[in-house]
């Protein structure tokens, strides 16, 4: 339908408020993005690639209500598909602004090196569909910046511009719009908060001025986390592009609390990460960061940076948030006015999976506004989109967005919950306890079982749902595992009644194959 439709504010100019802007520009005449952060809006500008340590950290420095802005990124591979249909041309100008893409072409073990605790996965050839693109959080921004707005002539960003408050009018329930800080009104007929800094404003909101109590649960492990920059050495630059390890990982099992993770990333530059749980921190020397790489059980990550230079200081980011996840879902929302990103759901950072969370939820807000418009267009061919036409659609778009972040939530949530010093609400079900045991089998089984690794690669990049780690060839795999494990922890006695237990098993299900082949 033609974008004739008044106008869209969008709060929050980052990566989920950019998303949202993507998916609002389609049906509405004007979107504004308002951030309060000084941001750059020049595409011309913006697509110029911005590869210096001392620029990089000038311009995270400005946009500083992102406090992961000299954190690294990665964009995985179900989230950059995402991406790629909301912003059509983003992955290449990343790639044209220095950032480094893997497809399915490369070696798991050779460019992309992962390990969980001291299982080092099997080297294989990536899975069919698996990508990675490595960039800095400030590449990500400019570039999903630069390509929404050089495809959209009705979005504009709004720099210096802090939200003060919602223009709520109580008759009829909805939301009318914002209040600036500086008591400037902006009306609209559709709000999306993505402010992440928002949410308790949020909450009062809609607790003080709509009545509704807004539920949230919260999962703390304590997690401190520590990016430096490394100068990549000669001799890797001299090394061709297929012998370069472009993502070094050694993730924590339970007990093991510390990760290490170093990514290739623009200006020719490694970006290393030390990350640690229950309160703990990393010093502030160079040499107190590669002491914790070095003592990982998994030396990739040690090894691509200890003879590179360091690059100016650490960036340190103590107290972590860990992962909310607020029930909007369960609230009876204003009119036009729904919230998305952070203020949704903020995912414990150490999983890499915010932007793939906040690109699925953009897809379902351009869905569920595609839906609004076209039934204003069955009713009159020429019609515009209205508030009134959007009316019911608050809560519709928060059911909806509490499925698309079901699965990054679910993922993350069970994650931290490994940990049991971690704080938040516990399951006692026999399934969790089944679920835990499940994963870490997975996990064992990552150094040699090329089927095992390549399904959770596909699983941990939204590639494919969980149940595809049910899938038969799996299964098998995990339980006899589990089997052998519980063979050799029990006694002969125990031993010798599982495989009475085992054999009468095998006469049933073989009896109840051949019944089916009768019938």
């Amino acid at each position: 339908m033609d974008k004739e439709t008044g106008r869209c504010v969008i709060i929050g100019g980052s990566i989920a408020g950019t998303l949202a802007a993507a998916a609002a520009a389609t049906v509405f005449k004007s979107v504004l993005v308002l951030d309060r952060d000084k941001l750059e809006a020049s595409v011309e500008v913006l697509k110029q690639p911005n590869t210096s340590f001392e620029s990089l950290s000038e311009e995270a420095r400005q946009h500083r209500s992102v406090q992961q802005g000299l954190q690294m990124h990665g964009l995985l591979a179900g989230g950059g598909a995402a991406f790629e249909r909301l912003l059509p041309g983003f992955k290449q100008q990343c790639i044209n602004s220095g950032a480094k893409y893997m497809a399915d072409d490369v070696q798991v073990g050779k460019q992309i090196s992962m390990a969980f605790g001291r299982q080092q996965m099997v080297q294989m050839p990536c899975p069919e569909g698996y990508s990675l693109l490595l960039a800095t959080r400030v590449l990500f921004e400019r570039c999903a910046r630069a390509t929404l707005l050089e495809q959209n002539e009705n979005v504009r960003f709004c720099s210096s511009h802090k939200v003060e408050d919602l223009l709520y009018d109580e008759a009829s329930g909805s939301v009318r719009g914002v209040r600036l800080a500086s008591g400037e009104e902006l009306p609209a007929e559709f709000v999306v908060d993505t402010t992440g800094g928002r949410s308790h404003a949020v909450v009062k909101f809609l607790e003080e001025k709509c009545g509704q109590k807004v539920n949230f649960v919260k999962f703390d492990v304590g997690l401190n986390y520590h990016t430096r920059f490394f100068k990549m050495p000669e001799k890797v630059l001299q090394m061709p592009q297929s012998e370069r390890v472009h993502f070094s990982m050694c993730a924590p099992r339970a007990p093991d609390t510390d990760s290490g993770l170093v990514m290739m990333v623009e200006g020719n530059m490694y970006q290393a990460l030390v990350s640690r749980m229950n309160r703990q921190k990393c010093g502030s020397s160079v040499d107190d960061f590669l002491a914790v790489l070095k003592g990982l059980p998994v030396q990739g990550p040690y090894n691509a940076v200890k003879d590179a230079e360091a690059i100016g200081p650490s960036f340190d980011y103590l107290g972590a948030q860990g992962t909310v996840r607020h029930f909007y879902e369960h609230c009876n929302m204003p009119e036009s006015y729904v919230v998305l990103g952070d203020a949704l759901a903020h995912l414990n950072p150490r999983f890499g999976s915010g932007m793939s969370a906040a690109s699925f939820q953009a897809e379902m807000l351009r869905d569920q506004l595609a839906e609004a418009a076209a039934a204003a267009r069955a009713r009159s061919p020429n019609a515009a989109l209205t508030s009134a036409d959007l009316r019911g659609y608050s809560n519709k778009v928060q059911q909806q967005a509490a499925k698309a972040v079901e699965l990054p939530y679910t993922l993350v949530r069970d994650g931290d919950l490994q940990y049991d010093f971690c704080t938040g609400p516990r399951s006692s079900s026999s399934i969790q306890s089944f679920m835990g045991a499940y994963i870490n089998a997975i996990q064992d089984l990552l150094p040699r079982s090329p089927e095992v690794a390549s399904t959770w690669m596909t699983v941990s990049a939204f590639l494919k749902p969980p149940s595809h780690l049910f899938k038969p060839v799996v299964m098998r795999k995990v339980l006899a595992h589990l089997l052998a494990q519980q063979w050799s922890a029990t006694s002969t006695v125990m031993r010798l009644c599982m495989l009475a237990a085992s054999m009468l098993l095998s006469v049933v299900l073989l009896k109840g194959v051949r019944a089916t082949r009768i019938q």
